[in-house]
């Protein structure tokens, strides 16, 4: 199903997306409580 394979493409895009968002985040900001939230997510 062509479809369901396009819809599974754009899902990892857009968690690929949210990593590097998170990435750039976690190296930008200061907020403690913030970093390990996004340790959990990138590293959990």
């Amino acid at each position: 199903n062509q479809e369901l394979e396009v819809k599974v493409a754009e899902l990892k895009i857009r968690c690929m997306e949210n990593r590097q968002r998170d990435e750039a985040l976690y190296e930008t900001t200061t907020d403690e409580a913030l970093k390990e939230r996004l340790m959990q997510r990138l590293f959990g």
